[in-house]
């Protein structure tokens, strides 16, 4: 016969607001522009976000439950070793520039930071990773080097360019007026300094429309020719 009841009560609002937190933190890793995964201290891939599907070319479902070698050069799997290593001792990795593997077989550069993954007692269980492909970055730095080095020779050239005729300006001018040409010579004189004032001219034009044309300034006349 039933006389009565008995009820237990349970608090959930930590439970709900663990739930929260943790829906919002695999939602920001989900919809992070790098890849993001973790995996166990032998190597064992335990998550893998949309960034890195994108970024290797390999599904969280090709990828979980497999070793994270999958997507190291096999000449580089002496870094993954070395990594473990570190993570094991509880220290971290920021930024390390390395080669890794696309699905395709394609190579590519990437900054990777690597975190111990911790329980509540301070037990290392695991590994969290940040990839950001940086072969972009590196292609633009490469450009830039390039252009300064192209730019560098382009100054050499000028300066060489611009001092031969220079020399020969100031050279027959200083004689001209310390007097040390004579009647005969003058005129000779006088054709040298034209020829080389009006070919530094020239070459004072050129630079002139070489910045005209980088910064988009150059104005063409456009007609009829044969």
């Amino acid at each position: 016969e039933v006389y009565g009841f008995s009820r237990i009560a349970r608090d959930l609002t930590e439970r709900r607001a663990l739930e929260r937190n943790a829906f919002h933190l695999a939602a920001l890793i989900d919809s992070a522009e790098d890849a993001i995964a973790s995996k166990d201290l032998d190597g064992v891939v335990q998550t893998w976000n949309k960034a890195a599907e994108r970024m290797f070319g390999y599904s969280a479902s090709e990828m979980i439950g497999t070793s994270i070698r999958r997507i190291i050069p096999r000449e580089r799997w002496h870094e993954e070793d070395e990594v473990l290593a570190r993570i094991r001792s509880g220290r971290s990795i920021e930024h390390f520039e390395t080669i890794r593997q696309r699905k395709d077989g394609s190579l590519f550069e990437i900054s990777l930071s690597v975190s111990p993954i911790k329980t509540t007692t301070g037990a290392i269980i695991g590994a969290s990773k940040i990839a950001r492909d940086i072969t972009q970055q590196h292609r633009l730095a490469r450009e830039a080097e390039e252009a300064n080095r192209v730019k560098d020779e382009f100054l050499a050239m000028l300066s060489h360019e611009l001092r031969t005729p220079l020399n020969a300006v100031l050279g027959y001018t200083r004689m001209l007026r310390d007097g040390h040409l004579g009647a005969d010579r003058r005129e000779r004189a006088i054709d040298t300094i034209e020829r080389n004032a009006n070919l530094l001219a020239q070459l004072v034009a050129d630079v002139l429309d070489v910045s005209s044309i980088v910064t988009g300034k150059v104005r063409l006349r456009m007609g009829t020719c044969d």
